[in-house]
């Protein structure tokens, strides 16, 4: 395997190394639950999609620590699969089992086993993101339909023997013979940005070959879509081509978004309904450069700040909604915003203000009969960052290409701050450049 490759995936696994684990920590408790609670309904499955990227590689572990704790006394886990084309994902599992029975667990004349059952997504290797990306026999151009892919995920979770014959109409099937499929998607991407009309939403982007149509059809065949993400990747208050054109400034690549319209539909559920931001958010105590792109982010999904996409940005995604104004705040907001955004506090008592607690979450969240349209965007409070502001700026800035003022004013750095820290910055590189030298 070349070095350079090798290189690149690492470097992207220790970006927000922190974040990445505590988000899968917290919110793969919830998740596990959830799942926990649809699969235990009778003759009911639940599918996991996992998309590729080391944001998820986390939501491996978690879940699958969860899972063997229950392992042997739980029925319910015939009931679930995960589906991914995480090859990182799949691989620390393997090595889990292999690390087990190494160590004399199970014996070593006995078959070790998965907690869940695990459908790897064929179609072509990308060494540097340790994902496959296109499903159908043609990969050329990749693959927009995951139906017949479906049908064999079906298959070999046992929903119904004759599913292998049904070629494409999966969907008319299911329906016909009233087969119980709860799917639920993990999506991430390189950025996020926040729409900001007809209901804000995170938006995935996304660059590489067939990276985006696999995100596209998880988001299609899922009832619900978790995009999860640190706070330093997501764009706010800015349309897609600001976005798409600070980035590409930058680095010289482009991306693509992944557009609602093309996965509306499948299920029945209103995309903007279905899809929900799992983030993590600055506390309010303490200096943090990321503050106010955290309040503006939940200023948004919170309903609380106006649409101020205009009426051409918006026919790019659907038609925009009618924008009222809130007789609470008078403050315009957008009709059928639903349950908003939850700030989660991590402490047991429900503490005051916007702020919601763990366990207040985690009882909400466990029941099936909570619909994924009841289900707010969530945000944790994350402070595990240095009080050094140049410390904590190379944490948040990860790329050395975002270490600049456009970036630093796309992510609502203040003006002051953006100044320091800059200057702080260049004279700590200068003198590390001076010691490389001597």
């Amino acid at each position: 395997m070349s070095e350079t490759l090798k290189s690149f995936y690492q470097e992207r696994k220790e970006h927000f190394y922190k974040e990445k684990e505590f988000l899968a920590e917290k919110f793969g408790q919830i998740l596990y639950e959830r799942i926990k609670a649809e699969a235990t309904e009778e003759d009911k499955r639940v599918i996991l999609f996992i998309d590729a990227g080391t944001t998820l590689l986390p939501f491996f572990k978690v879940l699958d620590n969860l899972m063997q704790k229950d392992k042997g006394s739980a029925a319910w886990l015939g009931n679930f699969m995960i589906v991914t084309n995480n090859l990182g994902g799949v691989s620390w599992l393997a090595d889990q089992e292999e690390l087990k029975k190494a160590n004399g667990s199970p014996k070593q004349d006995e078959k070790t086993k998965l907690a869940s059952k695990c459908f790897l997504l064929p179609g072509k290797f990308l060494l540097e993101y340790k994902a496959t990306v296109g499903f159908s026999k043609d990969t050329e151009g990749f693959s927009k339909d995951m139906g017949p892919v479906f049908g064999n995920i079906l298959l070999n979770l046992q929903a119904d023997k004759q599913i292998e014959n049904v070629g494409e109409n999966v969907k008319g099937y299911m329906k016909k013979k009233n087969i119980l499929v709860k799917t639920i998607a993990l999506i991430t991407g390189n950025w996020i940005r926040i729409r900001r009309f007809n209901g804000s939403i995170p938006i995935p982007l996304a660059r590489g070959e067939g990276h985006l149509d696999v995100k596209v059809n998880m988001a299609k065949w899922a009832d619900e879509v978790y995009v999860i993400s640190p706070l330093g990747k997501i764009f706010s208050g800015h349309d897609e081509d600001y976005v798409t054109e600070a980035i590409k400034k930058e680095i010289e690549k482009s991306y693509e978004e992944l557009r609602t319209k093309k996965i509306a539909g499948v299920h029945g559920h209103d995309p903007k309904r279905k899809f929900k931001l799992v983030t993590t958010c600055r506390p309010d105590e303490g200096t943090f450069i990321l503050k106010e792109s955290s309040e503006n982010i939940y200023s948004y999904l919170s309903g609380k700040k106006a649409s101020e996409e205009t009426s051409e940005d918006a026919s790019k995604d659907g038609s925009g909604k009618e924008i009222a104004i809130n007789p609470n705040t008078s403050v315009p907001y957008e009709k059928d915003i639903g349950p908003g955004c939850w700030k989660i506090a991590l402490r047991s008592s429900d503490p005051e203000g916007s702020l919601q607690s763990f366990d207040k979450l985690l009882r909400e969240f466990k029941t099936p009969k909570t619909s994924i349209e009841d289900v707010p965007h969530l945000m944790f409070e994350f402070a595990d960052l240095s009080a050094d502001h140049v410390a904590q700026f190379k944490r948040e800035f990860p790329h050395d290409y975002c270490r600049n003022k456009h970036f630093m004013k796309a992510f609502h750095v203040p003006e002051d701050l953006q100044k320091s820290i800059l200057k702080d910055y260049k004279e700590m590189k200068k003198l590390s450049d001076a010691e490389e030298k001597d």
